[in-house]
């Protein structure tokens, strides 16, 4: 049987994570995907950090895979070395994300909507990670954040409608050592996944009061 491109993606955000190349699999059911996604990656599959730091898991319940058409040369091979620049969607593209992991052949799109310029632990209770964006993103927006050893913070962040910056809470049982990195990865729709080992700030220097002089 002929080769086939298909995409493994989060399902909250349509963000590919990987692409994989084998038989052409004459599958309808989902159910039968959800097996083939199984036997691809088992109960998780690692996301690389962009730098140095071990690969976060994301759990397959939280991923589809897809049978994607052939996009063109250029696209196939980009996408190839930089999966996480992409996204899939049904064409012609809906108003809204398409199911994934449902039988229909999905298309490769860049994510190219946005784009992630700096992603900051802020220490405190509880403690928080700020994501900064290239322009505001719009309302209504999916976007999720896994930090290390942790579900996905999947609830909406909380943002001023004109700020570039989206900044998620961690639960209340996460600390930040000074100095520290912590694996991140972020997803949003359109954007490119980003996946950083991202280092706390340094613990604030204790300033030592000043003695009153003694008097005369």
């Amino acid at each position: 049987m002929p080769s086939a491109l298909y995409a493994i993606s989060y399902r909250p955000t349509c963000s590919v994570v990987a692409l994989c190349s084998f038989e052409n699999q004459d599958l309808v059911d989902p159910a039968a995907w959800d097996q083939l996604l199984a036997a691809l990656v088992g109960a998780a599959l690692p996301i690389s950090m962009s730098t140095s730091g071990a690969a976060l898991e994301i759990a397959a319940s939280e991923l589809g895979c897809d049978l994607v058409k052939d996009p063109s040369r250029q696209d196939f091979e980009t996408a190839l070395a930089e999966p996480y620049r992409f996204r899939v969607t049904l064409d012609p593209e809906p108003p809204t994300l398409p199911i994934l992991g449902d039988g229909k052949e999905k298309v490769l799109r860049k994510a190219n909507k946005n784009a992630v310029k700096a992603i900051a632990l802020v220490d405190g209770t509880p403690a928080q990670v700020k994501v900064t964006l290239a322009t505001a993103p719009p309302d209504g927006v999916a976007a999720r954040l896994v930090f290390e050893g942790r579900d996905p913070v999947s609830k909406e962040p909380s943002r001023d409608p004109a700020s570039k910056d989206l900044v998620f809470t961690l639960p209340a049982d996460v600390s930040i050592n000074p100095s520290a990195s912590y694996g991140v990865v972020f997803f949003m729709e359109g954007t490119p996944v980003e996946a950083r080992s991202v280092k706390a700030p340094a613990a604030a220097k204790l300033s030592t009061p000043s003695m009153p002089k003694a008097g005369p």
